[in-house]
C-alpha cells in the first residue's frame, strides 16, 4: 500500500512541476515582414501622440524558436509602441498577461480577443472576400483588439482611441465601422463563444503581438491546473479508503 501512496504522490509531483513549466515565458526572436490585409487609420495614443496615421490589419511575423522558424500572421495588441524593423527578442506568454508594460489586459480581454479570432479568422467569409472586403475585415478587426486591450487597461498612462478609416477604395470607411460593429455585437450576445489557442509575443520595448498558439499540443496552464485540481483530489480520496480500511 505503502508503494501505491508513493506513486501518486510522484504523478502529483510531476504533474506540479509539470504546470511550473508552462507558466515560464519562452524567448524567441520576431521579426516583422510587412502588412497583409489592412488599411489606414488615424488614432490617438497616450505615448505615441494624436491625430497618428498608421496602418491596421494583419502583420506578417516570422517567429524563431531555436533552429525553427515559423511563419504566421497575427495582429498588434499594443497600440502604444511602435514595431521595429530588424529582429528582436520577445517572450511567447499567455494573451491574458500581455501587454505586460501597459496591463496585462487580464482573461476577460483574452477571452475576448480569442472568440474574435475563433470567429473571424476562420470564417468563410475571410477566406473568400474580395481584397477590398478583406482590408476592411482585418482592419475592424485589429480596431476591435486595441479597443478590447484599451477597455482592459487601468492605467491612465495608456489611452487609445481612434479617429477615423481612410477611404482609399468606395466605402472602405463605412465597411469597416459595419465590420467592427458586427464583431462587437457578437461579443455582447456570445459570451460563451468557442476562444481560438492563442498566445501573445511580448517585449517591453516594441509592439506586443497576438497569434496562434505555436504549440496547441502542450496544455495550458488552465488546463494543467485542473489536472492538478483533480490528481490532489484523487490522493485525498484514496487516502480516505486507506483510512477507512
Amino acid at each position: 500500500m505503502k508503494n501505491k501512496i508513493k506513486a501518486s504522490l510522484s504523478v502529483l509531483v510531476g504533474i506540479s512541476a509539470l504546470a511550473g513549466i508552462s507558466l515560464h515565458a519562452t524567448p524567441a526572436t520576431v521579426t516583422e515582414n510587412g502588412l497583409g490585409s489592412s488599411d489606414g487609420v488615424s488614432v490617438n495614443s497616450s505615448t505615441l501622440g494624436d491625430n497618428l496615421n498608421t496602418s491596421a490589419g494583419t502583420i506578417k511575423l516570422a517567429v524563431t524558436q531555436g533552429a525553427q522558424t515559423s511563419n504566421v500572421i497575427g495582429f498588434c495588441i499594443d497600440p502604444w509602441n511602435f514595431s521595429s524593423g530588424s529582429p528582436l527578442t520577445y517572450s511567447i506568454v499567455a494573451v491574458a498577461n500581455a501587454p505586460q508594460t501597459e496591463g496585462p489586459m487580464g482573461a476577460g480581454a483574452a477571452t475576448q480577443i480569442g472568440q474574435l479570432w475563433a470567429q473571424y479568422m476562420t470564417s468563410a467569409y475571410a477566406l473568400s472576400s474580395t481584397a477590398s472586403t478583406a482590408d476592411a475585415w482585418a482592419t475592424a478587426l485589429q480596431l476591435e483588439i486595441w479597443q478590447t486591450v484599451a477597455n482592459s487597461i487601468t492605467n491612465p498612462a495608456y489611452t487609445y482611441s481612434l479617429n477615423s478609416v481612410a477611404n482609399n477604395y468606395p466605402g472602405e470607411a463605412a465597411a469597416v465601422a459595419s465590420d467592427e460593429a458586427a464583431m462587437a455585437t457578437f461579443l455582447t450576445n456570445n459570451p460563451n463563444a468557442v476562444t481560438a489557442d492563442l498566445e501573445a509575443l511580448d517585449s517591453p520595448t516594441a509592439q506586443d503581438y497576438v497569434i496562434a498558439d505555436l504549440t496547441p499540443s502542450v496544455p495550458d496552464s488552465g488546463s494543467i491546473a485542473g489536472l492538478v485540481a483533480v490528481g490532489m483530489l484523487g490522493l485525498l480520496v484514496f487516502n480516505k479508503r486507506m483510512r477507512l480500511a
